[in-house]
């Protein structure tokens, strides 16, 4: 579940009030994408190992599939990415999984892939709440990927740089088109993940 409590966190700074910025059509313009990944992880039982595998394996895959670009967020996008590949490449070997076969490579700039890296986190902490109440059998040591610093300083920051920046003009559109594209793909369904005898 991506960014399910990205609205709550900008009411907080303000950032829900201000005039349109770049910020506030990336909601807008990703939202039929974000809601589409988050119905479809929706279907994930992440209390049993199945489930969990599903949601690990999909998001180990879409995070391998991104090819960043040098620019601005580089270092940090570059460095999230590899400590959450870290953490969900822990989590499948604890279910006892394979790594999931690599798709074709998604080439962005950092701060799209800094959006979805940052904002995966608030629906994580709420998905972390939940695993860590019912979690049963094998999914129990499969908690590295959730229990991630939530990185909210950051988030905060992210949001505040966006809403100072325009809605409109090309770099808008080249970024929320790049946004999109990584939503895309997100796609638990498509993961192979085997059901073990203690799901």
């Amino acid at each position: 579940m991506l960014g399910v409590l990205v609205d709550a966190c900008l009411a907080e700074s303000g950032i829900l009030n201000q005039a349109e910025s770049l910020r506030t059509r990336l909601r807008d313009d990703t939202r039929a994408a974000h809601e589409r990944v988050d119905a479809a992880y929706r279907s994930c039982d992440i209390a049993g190992p199945h489930g969990l595998g599903l949601f690990l394996s999909d998001h180990l895959r879409a995070f391998s599939a991104l090819s960043l670009t040098e620019g601005a967020g580089y270092a940090q996008a570059q460095a999230l990415r590899a400590e959450y590949r870290h953490a969900l490449e822990a989590d499948l070997a604890a279910l006892g999984l394979p790594l999931p076969k690599a798709r074709e490579q998604l080439r962005v700039t950092a701060v799209p892939a800094l959006y979805i890296f940052l904002g995966s986190r608030r629906g994580a902490q709420m998905m972390h709440r939940h695993w860590s109440a019912s979690a049963r059998g094998e999914a129990r040591s499969a908690g590295r990927f959730l229990s991630l610093d939530p990185r909210n300083a950051d988030w905060r920051r992210l949001c505040l740089g966006l809403s100072a920046r325009p809605a409109q003009g090309p770099e808008a559109d080249h970024m929320v088109a790049e946004v999109n594209a990584i939503f895309g793909l997100f796609d638990p369904r498509s993961a192979s993940v085997p059901k073990g005898r203690h799901d």
